[in-house]
């Protein structure tokens, strides 16, 4: 069997976003597009909560959030191959007159949101949602 494999380059011109303990960078898995999310793993407790993470991305299955691909550990940090979005939602919202793609209205935003938060309820999932 073909042996999957996260790609990406994690110079600054290819984050897509950052947090604390995680960098965003676009890649690809399996020759398509994804987000990649590269963890920082320097204790136990944070690789138990983003193993937790996985997990629970693992089972959740829904056009409203984003999807799990693939992970893999890599000397200290965890990569997390994700279904790559065309933008976040402040960046779309502060530029959408300019956007190429789909418009949606406020109501379709609202809708989409909630029918997101549905499905995690739907799976008992009660995670702080960022």
């Amino acid at each position: 069997s073909k042996k999957k494999k996260i790609i990406f380059n994690d110079d600054e011109k290819n984050k897509l976003a950052e947090s604390t303990f995680s960098k965003i960078y676009k890649g690809s898995f399996n020759n398509n597009d994804c987000a990649v999310k590269r963890v920082y793993i320097n204790n136990e407790k944070i690789k138990n909560s983003i193993h937790y993470e996985i997990e629970l991305l693992k089972k959740l299955k829904n056009q409203y959030i984003v999807q799990y691909y693939f992970h893999e550990d890599d000397k200290n940090f965890i990569n997390i191959a994700l279904e790559i979005c065309q933008s976040d939602l402040e960046k779309y919202l502060e530029n959408r007159n300019n956007y190429s793609g789909l418009i949606l209205d406020n109501i379709e935003i609202l809708n989409q949101i909630t029918l997101g938060f549905d499905h995690l309820h739907d799976n008992k999932i009660e995670i702080i949602v960022h």
